[in-house]
């Protein structure tokens, strides 16, 4: 059964630029409000960032290592920010996926709509090839010992923000100055490093990914559209 059972719209909005995340995250935080208020309908982001590590509700300085195996890591941004779980990376060749909507009813189902998010990376990863799953220790979409998705959100308001990140080419090595996640026994890989093609458009990825989440989600409409820049705020 589908997660909403209503005739929902879903829009897709697909980023052709590297945004830097503060600004994309108060856009987010602004659609949110927006959301809330009912004057738009769930809107997912796909986008990619500029080199930035977060910060989650359980991220510490401890999960930063004093080895730096990238030369430009400590050139990345670093931003604590109001998601679950601890430090992780973001950057080009990542996928990242944002996630404004409204639960309504769904508000207690959290841990489904987690499921289901998880959900979305490891058909997709199918599409390609890829036999992905879940760890039970670990949130995440993993291949084998290897994180290939790291999933991260919040409610506010019975309305979501965050979503997941997906290594699709991402220079790995930024990973290895810190504690990916909290998890110092695990490693990270990426679609690349797992040998497939990533020279095609990541665009088109996304769009594979927009279809897949609403798709399972049960949205009956889904709108795709392209932007290279984010657009002023109306909030």
């Amino acid at each position: 059964m589908s997660f909403f059972n209503d005739s929902r719209t879903l829009e897709a909005h697909i980023f052709t630029c590297t945004l830097p995340f503060r600004p994309a995250y108060e856009y987010q935080k602004s659609l949110h409000h927006q959301r809330v208020r009912q004057n738009i309908p769930d809107r997912l982001l796909l986008l990619e960032h500029s080199p930035v590590y977060t910060m989650g509700k359980r991220g510490a300085p401890s999960d930063f290592l004093t080895t730096r195996a990238h030369p430009r890591a400590d050139q990345a941004d670093v931003e604590r920010i109001k998601r679950g779980g601890q430090t992780t990376f973001h950057g080009p060749g990542q996928i990242v996926l944002y996630i404004i909507c409204d639960l309504g009813d769904k508000a207690r189902s959290i841990r489904r709509y987690v499921e289901l998010l998880e959900e979305t990376a490891i058909r997709y990863l199918t599409e390609k090839g890829i036999e992905s799953g879940r760890n039970q220790f670990h949130p995440g979409v993993w291949v084998g010992e290897k994180k290939i998705a790291a999933v991260g959100i919040s409610v506010a308001k019975k309305t979501t923000l965050h979503g997941f990140a997906l290594n699709f080419r991402t220079d790995l090595r930024y990973f290895e100055s810190i504690i990916p996640c909290g998890i110092a026994d695990r490693g990270v890989c990426s679609l690349e490093s797992l040998g497939l093609d990533t020279n095609g458009e990541i665009h088109n990825e996304m769009e594979i990914i927009s279809k897949i989440f609403a798709k399972l989600y049960g949205y009956k409409t889904l709108v795709l559209s392209h932007h290279s820049a984010l657009p002023p705020s109306t909030d």
